[in-house]
């Protein structure tokens, strides 16, 4: 997992839709259209912790409908799992662990989903008291059948899901199977976090593991963490690559991407 302590912001922006806040973490909010919600990174955290993820809602989606949906995702590239052996008879239990914090209890969905195979893998887990930051750990056993292609693309998503509507509710498979979006994408007794005005929700510490065992966090430096993240995204703030001459402008030189990017970047100003 790359900046599981949350720290890299480049974006630097309050995240209202889909997309990134902190980076990495992605905010997936589909056909809600009276729910409204600031994302961004927070200083409310535990206390080996400096930064963590907030998602609030200040205006709830009261009536849900069956093809609503709010999660959060980390996606890992599909070459950094090789080491898995996923698809084999040796393929590797992994251990996900994360410190969580949220003004509604109850039990929450976590999903891994395999992207080259469509297969998935539902877990749970409960947030007791409200406004408490709790540690999570959860384990799960390899999967000897689905398949991770050594590509740079999608290898597996961390799913975190806060809201769910009934097309991706229904009776998920035990362990590993193939994906249904309509039966394995959340539990049906889930809690419907979208539905609370006012409500927040905090992630931090997330790491995943090779084995059985959840094992201290292992701090990074920001430089390191950093690097890692402009693999996937590169801000370039207050520098002037245009130049202005008789009344036209154009632009010239160039940039050089170190390390380089999974894919070739798109340009937003």
């Amino acid at each position: 997992v790359i900046n599981g302590a949350m720290q890299v912001d480049q974006r630097g922006a309050t995240v209202t839709a889909s997309g990134y806040s902190v980076d990495r973490f992605k905010i997936t909010k589909t056909a809600m259209d009276n729910l409204v919600i600031a994302v961004t990174q927070d200083t409310d955290t535990p206390s080996e912790f400096t930064t963590a993820l907030k998602l609030a809602v200040t205006t709830e989606e009261s009536a849900q409908a069956v093809d609503e949906l709010l999660d959060i995702r980390h996606i890992i590239e599909a070459q950094n799992l090789q080491h898995l052996e996923f698809g084999t008879s040796t393929a590797k239990k992994l251990t996900l662990s994360f410190w969580v914090r949220s003004s509604t209890t109850g039990k929450y969905s976590l999903l891994f989903l395999l992207d080259d195979d469509t297969r998935s893998n539902l877990q749970s887990y409960t947030i007791s008291t409200a406004n408490t930051w709790e540690y999570k750990t959860i384990t799960i056993d390899g999967d000897t059948t689905g398949v991770i292609d050594n590509n740079s693309g999608i290898g597996m998503s961390i799913i975190w899901t806060l809201s769910a509507g009934t097309n991706f509710t229904g009776t998920p498979h035990a362990g590993w199977g193939a994906y249904s979006a309509t039966e394995d994408h959340a539990h049906s007794d889930m809690v419907d976090f979208a539905a609370v005005d006012d409500g927040t929700f905090h992630i931090t510490g997330v790491q995943l593991e090779v084995g059985s065992v959840a094992t201290p966090f292992e701090n990074r430096s920001f430089g390191e963490e950093l690097t890692l993240c402009h693999r996937y995204c590169r801000t370039y703030t207050g520098q002037n690559f245009g130049r202005t001459r008789d009344g036209d402008s154009y632009y010239g030189g160039g940039l050089h991407f170190n390390p380089p990017m999974r894919a070739t970047p798109t340009l937003k100003s």
